[in-house]
């Protein structure tokens, strides 16, 4: 049988909800990074995910299934190298520029998702995107040419997670949330300690809340986030992930005493207009919601 069909606003709620989630681990993932590095980070962050995870499947009383193990593995390969990059940048540039470079995924997303899903293209959805890029572009131009291959980094962390977007649309809609979850932290975490441990520096104690921060965060958005996206198409998926960029900005200012020019402000500014064309896009175009697919059954 298929799952129950949410509502309309239920998914648009995850959406947003990931989103906000996911600029926790932003947050928290600056300082956590102070005398750590990019390995270490991956390695907490999968190693804290899976120590979420396994109470969730022992209360269930259900082993972790694997329908693809093409799926997990493009998945496992993807999410490294966006995850190491993430944490290298964080340790070469300044938050706010980080948020920034890594919301160039959505544009890097849009041929994939025209021609791996086949999803239309309509010029609400395409001005939403373009000109949500043009102000992460806005945005980085004060800080950018300090560090070239910092943001290079970045950029190559973000196409590697939108290839992760794609990739878990394209081919994922047989596999459940949980099961996603849970072998991409073990993967991510084993692939992780041999580099970790051979470059492993002491961390303070809030380091160590810091990436279990980190993890939480990560956890109860990639949650909302895979439960969205069984629904909702891709594109708008990520054009609703341009919500996190104002809000790391706002973590950056409040929290690190970073203040963003007054390019950055501009360049979130026009971020916003995007989401709203988009909004109004996905009202003038609405298509009914797709249901998930119907899980394999399990052996």
């Amino acid at each position: 049988m298929f799952p129950l069909q949410p509502s309309r606003a239920l998914v648009y709620l995850l959406a947003v909800l990931a989103v906000l989630t996911g600029s926790g681990m932003d947050v928290f993932g600056k300082g956590a990074m102070a005398g750590a590095s990019a390995w270490q980070g991956v390695l907490l962050r999968w190693a804290f995910a899976l120590a979420l995870l396994l109470p969730i499947f022992l209360l269930r009383a259900k082993r972790p299934a694997m329908a693809s193990r093409r799926v997990h593995l493009l998945r496992m390969v993807l999410s490294i190298i966006g995850s190491w990059c993430y944490f290298e940048s964080l340790n070469r540039l300044p938050l706010s520029l980080v948020v920034t470079v890594f919301y160039a995924e959505p544009l890097l997303a849009l041929p994939l998702a025209r021609l791996l899903l086949k999803e239309r293209l309509d010029w609400p959805r395409l001005g939403a995107l373009l000109l949500g890029f043009a102000g992460v572009l806005l945005a980085a131009q004060p800080e950018g040419a300090k560090d070239l291959v910092g943001v290079a980094l970045a950029l190559i962390g973000a196409f590697s997670w939108a290839g992760v977007l794609i990739s878990t649309k394209r081919y994922g809609r047989q596999e459940s949330v949980l099961d996603l979850m849970f072998w991409l932290a073990l993967s991510g975490a084993l692939v992780a300690l041999p580099p970790a441990l051979a470059d492993w520096h002491p961390l303070p104690a809030s380091a160590w809340l810091g990436f279990l921060a980190i993890a939480f965060c990560g956890l109860l958005s990639g949650l909302c986030w895979l439960t969205a996206l069984k629904h909702i198409d891709a594109l708008v998926m990520t054009t609703l992930g341009y919500l996190g960029l104002p809000a790391g900005f706002a973590a950056a200012l409040f929290i690190y005493g970073e203040l963003p020019p007054q390019e950055t402000w501009a360049g979130a500014g026009l971020v916003l207009v995007a989401v709203g064309l988009l909004a109004w896009g996905e009202r003038r175009f609405r298509l009914p919601l797709r249901p998930a697919a119907a899980p394999l059954p399990q052996a």
